[in-house]
């Protein structure tokens, strides 16, 4: 199933993501949430620790270091 069934409204969004790479705004700015949720495992390549959740959104050192 792709994206196009999934989301009703894809050309609008479509028009969203264009307008982000051309540095406007269509209609309101993109937005993407991630949260841990208990009793769920982590995916992704690392799990982080407790400390590292909370630094990977406090700490810009540790924001750098994981994006290089």
């Amino acid at each position: 199933m792709g994206i196009e069934q999934v989301i009703e409204d894809w050309d609008s969004v479509k028009k969203r993501f264009e307008a982000w790479w051309q540095f406007e705004i269509y209609d309101r700015p993109l937005l993407s949430v991630t949260a841990p949720r208990r009793g769920i495992p982590p995916t992704g390549d690392t799990i982080l620790t407790e400390q590292e959740i909370v630094a990977q959104w406090t700490d810009v050192d540790f924001m750098i270091r994981r994006g290089s």
